[in-house]
C-alpha cells in the first residue's frame, strides 16, 4: 500500500514512492523506493531521521544512477509510534523493522546486489545486521554509533540510570536534558552539534515546521538502556571483511571518535575516513566537505557522477 512522500520539502527526484509494510510484531513501517539503472543502496537512518532528510543524498546518488531504498524506523517518521521519544526496548526490535523492508522492496538479485549507507544510529543497527550474516556488496558508515559521545564521568552516570529508570515504570519517559521537541528545529543553523552547514540546517528546520509530524524528541530511558546492550554486545564483533569505508568528522562530538577509530583499525575492517571541519552527519555538510565525501563513496562503488 502506498505511503505519504512528502516530496514537496525533500529535494528528492522523481520517481521515488513509499509505501507501508508490517513487521513480525505488528508495527507498520513507512519506507521509500527510487529505482537506479548502476544499482541500489540501501540507507540505514539514524535517530529521529526520517525519509524526506534524505532527499538530497538520494538526488546525489541518482546522479551516479544509483537507486535508493530508505526508511522510517519504527517510532520515529511516519512509521507506528508508541511513544514520543524513539522508544524501543531491544534493538531486536529495529531487525524486524529492517527484515520487514528488506521482504518487501529487495530488488532481483538479493542484497548482495546492494550497497549499505548507514548514519549514526543506523550504523549500529547496520552491525548487527551484518553479524546476522546479511551480506551487501559495499558498507559504507557516517559517524557510527558504535559508542557515546558523552564524557566517561557523564557517561558511566547515564549508563547507570538508564538501568535502573525502566525498573521504576519510567522506561517511556526522556532522558535527563532531553528536549521535548526535535534538536534540530531548536538549534542555531550557525552553530549547533550536527552540521557546519547552515544552509542544511535551515532547509530541515523548513521541512519539520511545515510537517512537524516527522518530528521527534529526545530519547527515552529505555532506548539508551537498549543503546548501551547494543554497543556491548557488538563491541567483540568485527567490522565485516567487505569494502568498507567509515566516515568520521574531526569536530564531532554526538558519538565516541575513539571506538570508531579503535574498531577501524584493523586493515581488514576497511577505510576510515577523517573528514576535516565536519561535525556529526558528513552527508548534511557544506559542498566542499560533501565533495570530498561522495568522492571517497564514488571509488568504493565503483560508479561515476554524470549530473
Amino acid at each position: 500500500m502506498e505511503a505519504p512522500l512528502h516530496l514537496d520539502v525533500a529535494d528528492a527526484p522523481p520517481g521515488g514512492k513509499a509505501f507501508w509494510t508490517r513487521t513480525s510484531d505488528g508495527v507498520r513501517i513507512r519506507y521509500g523506493v527510487w529505482d537506479g539503472p548502476a544499482g541500489q543502496v540501501f540507507l540505514f537512518p539514524g535517530r529521529t531521521e526520517y525519509i524526506e532528510k534524505y532527499g538530497r543524498v538520494i538526488t546525489k546518488l541518482a546522479a551516479r544512477g544509483l537507486g535508493c531504498v530508505v526508511l522510517d524506523w519504527r517510532n520515529q517518521g511516519l512509521s507506528d509510534r508508541a511513544a514520543s521519544t524513539g522508544h524501543v526496548e531491544d534493538y531486536a526490535e529495529y531487525q524486524r523493522d529492517f527484515d520487514a523492508v528488506l521482504a518487501a522492496a529487495t530488488p532481483p538479485g538479493g542484497t548482495e546486489n546492494m550497497h549499505l549507507l548507514s548514519h549514526s544510529m543506523g550504523g549500529l543497527i547496520a552491525l548487527r545486521t551484518l553479524e546476522r550474516g546479511q551480506r551487501f556488496k559495499t558498507a559504507a558508515h557516517s559517524a557510527p554509533m558504535w559508542g557515546m559521545g558523552l564524557a566517561a564521568p557523564m557517561r558511566g552516570v547515564m549508563k547507570a540510570l538508564s538501568g535502573i529508570a525502566p525498573g521504576l515504570g519510567l522506561g517511556q519517559h526522556k532522558i535527563l536534558g532531553a528536549k521535548r521537541g526535535s534538536y534540530i528545529q531548536g538549534a542555531n543553523p550557525n552553530d549547533n552539534s550536527l552540521m557546519s552547514d547552515p544552509e542544511t540546517a535551515k532547509w530541515i528546520q523548513r521541512q519539520l515546521n511545515a510537517h512537524p509530524e516527522l518530528a521527534l524528541g529526545g530519547p527515552s530511558w529505555a532506548w539508551l538502556k537498549a543503546s548501551h546492550r547494543e554497543i556491548a554486545d557488538l563491541s567483540a564483533y568485527p567490522v565485516p571483511n567487505l569494502p568498507t569505508v567509515t566516515f568520521l568528522g574531526d569536530r564531532e562530538t554526538v558519538v565516541s571518535s575513539q571506538v570508531i577509530d579503535n574498531r577501524m583499525a584493523g586493515p581488514q575492517n576497511g577505510e576510515l575516513v577523517m573528514v576535516t571541519g565536519a561535525k556529526h552527519e558528513v552527508l548534511m555538510e557544506t559542498p566542499a566537505i560533501q565533495t570530498r565525501v561522495w568522492a571517497k563513496l564514488d571509488t568504493l562503488w565503483g560508479v561515476a557522477n554524470t549530473a
